[in-house]
């Protein structure tokens, strides 16, 4: 064995799922490949790699999927159907990255009605989209009992019997109480992964758990809007569980892909070293399509500022806090610690404080934006909080001038809320004329809920410090069957002016078109920096200029 395979080897550890080629003892690294059809509409695909082997991937057959219908009528557009083939042709070993709102969920359940060998079947979800799931599988794979012969099922808990289920939903937080060998007995043929960049981190429980139960599953599909949410080599563990082949660890990712600098203390990602190469890489087995390419009839995201004052008090304690801030922040460039690591998380505690008492303020002009709308418009509005005495404050107020003006009250969707409920409010939300306001947790409600036939307004309150989270909620308004389509969602950030508001959404609309640019191989550079680093020195920056004058 060379020194490379060597080191290699020492790369590709436990928390890797290495390949070994089958016919040696070396690690496989792919060179070249191609694809032969059969007689019988399927595919081969023979893989060469380095040692000199070739390993010989057996296709599925290709189905019309054109003709398919839910329970209630409905037909997958041209675009999914190309993705269900997709699929098909890379063996159901295939990322399905789509944007966000244009139905990655229907692209990984209708294969199961016509593919025998995927099933049984399990999802992993977030445990508030298991009813979600539960009911799209009812609607698109129980729509035409001659194609498929057995009613599909779910269980909602870790400890029920799974074996003879012909689909199972997992809540990602249950996974744990499964050993491998139970898992393994049920014999699961096709595994989903929902929103699979809640397995990004390769070091977490979590991700070391889907590894072990994804090893010997032939059939591998991962669904998400946003892959990458922070830098490239999120990217990673979702590229390793599909082709484990080709990116078989994370060192060799880094070396082959990655752009790395060091900073003094370690290695940092810069980008990536070159998306053309990447992209042509990945192309056999990962899709993505945006919404203006293949349904540009989709409402578009208009997006509008409303800048607000700080009331009086909120105005005092801020300006108090900032003092402390810059204060600290002196302190720490005096010992030369500013960018230690605790520094950095003390610093950014303080952050979270003065974006807190904005989110305060802000919900009193909230209100009145909101009741004006009730009041001037007949359609229903989304209000997004961060923090949860905001929502509450925002609720509270909102139920008794609701009860005044004889509206129905305000309905909620907090984090922790469970996935019956959850759905509860979904469902009385989607009645006509009634429940017009609905506030809803940003990071509970970012995914997995269906918004677009009942509501194409919503206000973000609170920003976030990554702006995927942010379209991911605007998504759940720009989907097919949108009670607006052809025209746009109103999407309004409320921000507090002259404040860490505003000065973070200068970095949020930056960061938010390099993130679109990576994620779409379009040559870019990522900032060397955080952008919580860039906003810390923003704030002290234009703190000493206001005090300064």
């Amino acid at each position: 064995m060379t020194e490379l395979e060597t080191q290699e080897r020492r790369h590709a550890n436990s928390l890797v799922l290495k390949t070994d080629c089958p016919h040696c003892d070396k690690i496989f690294a792919e060179v070249t490949r191609f694809s032969l059809p059969q007689k019988d509409g399927t595919t081969r695909t023979f893989i060469k790699g380095k040692c000199g082997h070739t390993i010989v991937q057996h296709g599925a057959k290709r189905v019309d999927y054109s003709q398919h219908s839910s329970l209630d009528n409905r037909k997958p557009y041209p675009y999914q159907v190309e993705g269900m083939q997709f699929a098909e042709d890379s063996g159901f070993k295939t990322g399905l990255f789509d944007d966000m709102g244009l139905g990655k969920t229907i692209q990984a359940l209708c294969p199961i009605v016509y593919h025998e060998e995927l099933r049984p079947c399990a999802i992993f979800c977030k445990a508030g989209l298991i009813t979600q799931w539960s009911l799209e599988v009812i609607r698109w794979c129980n729509s035409d009992m001659e194609k498929i012969t057995i009613l599909p099922q779910v269980i909602f808990s870790g400890k029920d019997e799974i074996i003879g289920l012909p689909v199972t939903i997992f809540s990602l937080d249950v996974l744990r109480n499964f050993s491998i060998e139970d898992f393994e007995a049920a014999g699961f043929q096709y595994i989903i992964i929902d929103e699979c960049q809640h397995i990004k981190n390769p070091e977490s429980q979590r991700t070391h758990q889907v590894r072990r139960m994804c090893k010997n599953v032939p059939h591998v599909v991962g669904l998400s809007g946003t892959p990458i949410k922070n830098r490239p080599s999120e990217y990673f563990t979702i590229l390793n569980l599909l082709n484990p082949e080709r990116f078989p660890s994370m060192w060799s990712f880094q070396s082959k892909y990655l752009e790395m600098y060091y900073t003094g203390y370690g290695n940092k990602e810069r980008g990536l070293r070159n998306p053309k190469r990447f992209k042509k890489d990945t192309e056999d087995f990962i899709i993505r399509r945006l919404r203006n390419d293949v349904m540009p009839e989709l409402p578009k995201v208009d997006r509008k500022m409303f800048y607000v004052d700080l009331e009086k008090r909120a105005a005092r304690e801020y300006e108090k806090e900032s003092r402390a801030f810059n204060a600290y922040y002196e302190k720490l460039e005096r010992e030369g610690e500013e960018n230690s690591q605790e520094a950095t998380t003390n610093l950014l505690a303080r952050l979270a404080r003065l974006r807190h008492i904005c989110g305060r303020s802000k919900s009193i002009d909230c209100y009145e934006f909101v009741t004006e709308f009730m009041m001037t418009t007949d359609r229903k509005l989304t209000v997004f909080v961060h923090h949860q005495d905001v929502g509450g404050s925002l609720m509270a107020n909102l139920t008794a001038w609701c009860k005044k003006m004889s509206f129905d009250p305000p309905l909620s969707i907090i984090g922790g809320m469970d996935s019956e409920k959850r759905q509860d409010v979904i469902d009385r939300f989607k009645e006509p004329g009634k429940n017009r306001i609905l506030i809803a947790s940003t990071l509970a409600s970012g995914e997995g809920l269906n918004l677009q036939y009942q509501c194409c307004d919503c206000i973000i309150l609170e920003r976030q410090w990554n702006p995927a989270n942010e379209e991911q909620v605007e998504a759940r308004f720009t989907r097919p069957d949108s009670v607006n389509m052809g025209g746009y969602v109103s999407s309004t950030y409320m921000l507090a002016g002259g404040t860490i508001d505003e000065w973070l959404t200068e970095l949020v609309e930056k960061k938010r078109a390099m993130f679109q640019q990576v994620m779409d191989s379009k040559e870019t550079r990522w900032q060397d920096s955080s952008l919580q680093a860039d906003l810390i020195s923003i704030v002290v920056q234009k703190n000493r200029e206001k005090w300064a004058l």
